[in-house]
């Protein structure tokens, strides 16, 4: 009976320790997990700046558009701008570091490198949430603060404070043609005239018997996509980018989807060092990437019916 007791109280403390350590180590992988620094409602925010490396860049959600207000009024491109807001809901910490606000010189505060955040709370007061990022960790991170951890500083990955950092030209929007490749209905330029007749597209240079229909479509929709690379800086001249004498003068004939409104945009273009570009519908002067030279350039050779059967060789009779 004794050995039955003895036994059994072994068996009840090997089963504590072992609870215990697996407790234990499920505590530390839940320590190890990343951590949210906040959460914000996406669809209520407003506004966000971010601030490092002495530049300052605000963004702004003014009559449901998002435009850039500073350092200079900047129409903005919606998914480069809304895709930080995203990355302000995913801020994640990995382990806390102080709390002592004493010790905070020794992990880089106060910084310059701050990230804020604003968005419309339910009552219809505005919420503030910052993060602030002092010096780099030694594993290659950064000792970070946040206005809802008070005075906790804790470890951040490299990236985590990174994909909040945006340039001006991140962020600018680029497809300033402001088409849609089904709305275009012609586009004409030298001697080369591209016309929607009914649902088939015709081209002055090539006989239509000749004409491959889905190479003129791809052709249109590498125009309505035409995007820009960079955008050039706001001092850069017309004529230093050879725009005043361009190479090509576009104009697309287009009919807006939802109004039947019928809109032209005349685009020029010039290569020099870099493939310029302007539209007339917008003040700036864009880099397009080179492989809208070629679209521009297209010749008669590129639009007609290829055939791809294989030639088929008559049998001998012998």
């Amino acid at each position: 009976m004794k050995k039955n007791i003895i036994l059994f109280a072994v068996l009840l403390l090997a089963g504590a320790l072992s609870f215990y350590a697996w407790k234990t180590d499920k505590k530390k992988k839940e320590d190890a997990k990343p951590k949210k620094i906040f959460s914000v409602d996406e669809e209520r925010v407003f506004k966000w700046e971010i601030n490092y490396h002495n530049e300052r860049i605000v963004c702004e959600k003014i009559s449901n558009e998002w435009l850039i207000t500073f350092p200079k009024k900047y129409p903005a491109a919606y998914n480069a701008v809304f895709a930080n807001v995203k990355n302000f809901n995913t801020l994640q910490y990995i382990s806390a570091v102080s709390d002592n606000i004493s010790d905070e010189h020794k992990y880089g505060f106060p910084s310059k490198r701050e990230y804020t955040i604003y968005e419309t709370a339910l009552d219809g007061s505005v919420s503030v949430k910052k993060l602030i990022a002092g010096a780099k960790t030694y594993t290659g991170g950064w000792y970070c603060k946040s206005s809802e951890t008070q005075n906790r500083v804790f470890d951040c990955e490299f990236w985590v404070v990174k994909a909040l950092e945006k340039t001006l030209d991140d962020l600018r929007e680029k497809d300033f043609l402001k088409i849609e490749p089904e709305e275009i209905i012609k586009v004409s330029y030298g001697t080369r005239v591209f016309e929607k007749q009914g649902m088939e597209w015709t081209c002055s240079f090539v006989a239509r018997e000749k004409t491959d229909l889905k190479k003129i479509e791809q052709f249109i929709q590498d125009i309505g996509f035409m995007v820009a690379e960079k955008i050039c800086p706001d001092d850069f001249t017309v004529s230093r980018a050879g725009l005043d004498k361009p190479q090509h003068t576009v104009r697309i004939d287009c009919v807006q989807n939802k109004t039947g409104k019928q809109f032209t945009r005349k685009l020029m273009v010039n290569k020099k060092d870099v493939l310029y570009a302007r539209s007339d519908n917008d003040p700036y002067i864009y880099q397009l990437f080179t492989v809208f030279q070629d679209t521009l350039e297209i010749k008669e050779q590129d639009l007609i019916i290829t055939n791809t059967e294989p030639e088929t060789v008559p049998e001998s009779r012998e």
